[in-house]
């Protein structure tokens, strides 16, 4: 609620009410990439993902923290 303030954004413009993680345990270091793309394209299959809503810190990691991951959101 207060990041919907601070934004000036109104419950009907939230495509994120409900969230879920996947965390996994790849089989090494080198299949760590290929393991979330994977599951991004099982989630895209089954429920259709909004392809403007997705963020890609897996391909462009975040400079400061180095932070890493796939943000989706499905179709409702």
């Amino acid at each position: 609620a207060s990041k919907m303030k601070r934004k000036n954004v109104k419950l009907s413009e939230v495509y994120d009410i409900f969230a879920i993680r996947i965390i996994y345990k790849p089989q090494n270091e080198n299949s760590e990439n290929i393991a979330a793309y994977k599951i991004k394209n099982i989630i895209e299959n089954i429920y259709g993902i909004n392809p403007d809503r997705v963020r890609d810190w897996i391909k462009t990691p975040k400079l400061t923290t180095g932070y890493r991951a796939l943000h989706l959101s499905v179709k409702a």
